[in-house]
């Protein structure tokens, strides 16, 4: 398994994202797909990848798997879950 790159390990903090790159990111971390976040989120799968890309830059990663890294290493919770044992996102969490 590769380690992620020297850039995570210099963690750019949480804070330099916005509240929806955030969200996103905690679900990536969870395993969703973009299509699934995307229905997650109210948004369309395009909407979801240019979030992600955006995220990518910004924190000088390369994958997802560096994201669920960086997410772990800035201590970023999971969604809250409901009642029905799904998770609680967006506005309404």
């Amino acid at each position: 398994m590769r380690r992620p790159s020297d850039r995570a390990s210099q963690a750019v903090p949480a804070s330099a994202l916005s509240a929806d790159e955030r969200e996103i990111v905690v679900l990536i971390a969870e395993g969703l797909t973009n299509q699934a976040i995307a229905d997650r989120l109210g948004l369309t799968r395009m909407m979801v990848s240019q979030h992600i890309a955006a995220i990518l830059w910004r924190l000088g990663l390369a994958s997802r798997y560096e994201v669920t890294i960086w997410a772990i290493e800035q201590g970023l919770p999971a969604a809250p879950l409901a009642s029905d044992g799904q998770r609680i996102v967006g506005p309404d969490a």
